[in-house]
């Protein structure tokens, strides 16, 4: 498969999946004031899938990330699977060396919150993004004050994705973004 087909299956996934769930996420969008959500599934072996309800990011990361490891991926998996750790804020001005936090800051994808879930299956781990604007500082307050929407809203989204991403069947626009080696340390952890 050419890149350029991966690139037009995976973005034709995304949508049709963002399709299926746009209004239990517009409803968590609309209550947070966020203006992008994104999904990424962490397989055990070091793939994953992800897609988010904004189209111009969805092209950007599979032109320029799609198939590389990501280093922020991989500190947020570390840190989740070993002090379970599961919300991240994202915040503030990125280190200049950080080429994927840039992007996402230059695109005005930023004040955020990521929440890492280890899936009931313990077949792989979910990860959601509630994306604001750089300039829109009110919405990490919102994160804070609103734990027990977002906790149910997200419950929501993944009963809507449940069917959506059978990995057995969409395999193959997975693509390595972490080093295997990181989700393995979940057999030997008690998230298992």
């Amino acid at each position: 498969m050419t890149t350029t087909q991966m690139i037009k299956d995976s973005l034709a996934l995304g949508e049709k999946i963002i399709e299926e769930i746009t209004d239990v996420v517009q409803e968590g969008k609309k209550h947070l004031d966020i203006t992008t959500f994104g999904y990424r599934r962490f397989l055990l072996n070091g793939q994953s899938f992800g897609f988010s309800d904004n189209p111009d990011w969805n092209i950007n990361f599979l032109e320029r990330f799609s198939g590389m490891r990501i280093p922020n991926y991989e500190l947020a998996l570390e840190t989740f699977l070993s002090t379970k750790k599961s919300k991240f804020l994202r915040v503030g001005v990125p280190d200049k060396d950080d080429h994927y936090a840039n992007v996402l800051y230059e695109k005005d994808i930023w004040n955020s919150l990521c929440l890492y879930q280890h899936n009931k299956n313990k077949k792989y781990i979910d990860c959601f993004f509630l994306c604001s604007k750089k300039d829109n500082v009110k919405i990490l307050e919102a994160y804070v004050n609103e734990q027990s929407f977002i906790e149910s809203w997200l419950g929501a989204v993944n009963q809507r994705l449940e069917g959506c991403l059978d990995e057995n069947k969409h395999l193959s626009q997975f693509s390595n973004t972490v080093k295997s080696e990181i989700l393995k340390t979940l057999l030997s952890t008690k998230l298992l």
